[in-house]
């Protein structure tokens, strides 16, 4: 058998190349080790505080479930609008806006005003009104079709000022931008009302008001002929969980799954691998 030296410095044996001089010491190695397991102790002791943060010892195993999705929610929030935002192709400081309880009214009046809408006093009190509305009366609407309302609204507030079908002529990207942090501000407060005990009803009512859709064609398409994509409609069927981190969403996946549990022990045991950095976050 004949081998082949290839005349190259990383040559070690037959097929066989390393760059030998970049091998760790074993100090080196045995420093890096020792970093490994402290980090990954120190990730251990946060997971333990944060149980511990979530839990109180008059919670049933139901409340502590509760107590784990809430706080879930709460520090996925301001990811998932920052991605949402991402996904919309829209300015991240509605995320911050949103996420800073910012009235609705002052997240579009300045896109609005191009059109030469609610420039007085008046008539931002009607928008504020209909979003209160929306909000308070209207809990049989998913956000979808609040947003629908929301954009009704400004149609015939936009045909009382400048004529009949004026609104035919509103720039439709700006429109877009107006309508997604509509429904950014309606996710957002829909996702702070969540909790686990009405969530799997939460979701049912979701997938009714999906196939629902399916069979819905907005009014704006059917006066101006612009061509309907259900694909683009079922789009806008997501919750604001949609836009949670995966790690994120798996965890809240377990929680569900783990609603019947009567068990602490038990709940602590399972969910413990699955806490993510994002609780972890100070």
């Amino acid at each position: 058998m004949s081998f082949e030296y290839c005349g190259s410095e990383s040559y070690l044996s037959d097929g066989v190349y390393a760059d030998w001089w970049n091998w760790e010491t074993d100090a080196e190695y045995e420093a890096r080790k020792q970093k490994s397991q402290e980090e990954t102790y120190l990730i251990e002791q946060m997971k333990l505080q944060w149980l511990q943060f979530v839990d109180k010892k008059e919670y049933s195993a139901q409340g502590l479930l509760n107590s784990m999705f809430k706080n879930t929610l709460e520090k996925g929030a301001i990811l998932a609008t920052r991605r949402y935002c991402r996904t919309e192709s829209i300015n991240l400081k509605y995320a911050e806006a949103v996420y800073k309880n910012s009235k609705p009214a002052d997240l579009v009046l300045s896109k609005l005003k191009v059109f030469d809408l609610f420039m007085s006093v008046d008539e931002i009190k009607r928008l504020d009104l209909i979003f209160d509305e929306l909000e308070r009366y209207r809990e049989d609407l998913t956000v979808y079709f609040k947003v629908y309302e929301v954009q009704l609204f400004i149609h015939r507030e936009m045909q009382l000022k400048n004529g009949v079908r004026s609104h035919l002529k509103m720039d439709k990207q700006i429109m877009r931008e107006v309508l997604s942090c509509v429904r950014l501000y309606f996710l957002f407060r829909e996702l702070k009302k969540m909790d686990l005990d009405g969530f799997s009803e939460f979701l049912s009512r979701y997938k009714r008001t999906i196939s629902d859709a399916r069979a819905f064609i907005p009014r704006y398409c059917l006066e101006s002929s612009a061509e309907h994509n259900e694909n683009w409609s079922l789009r806008y069927q997501h919750t604001l969980l949609h836009y949670l981190p995966k790690d994120m969403r798996d965890f809240i996946k377990k929680i569900v799954d783990l609603r019947f549990e009567e068990s602490k022990v038990t709940i602590f045991k399972e969910v413990k691998d699955l806490i993510t950095n994002h609780h972890l976050q100070i």
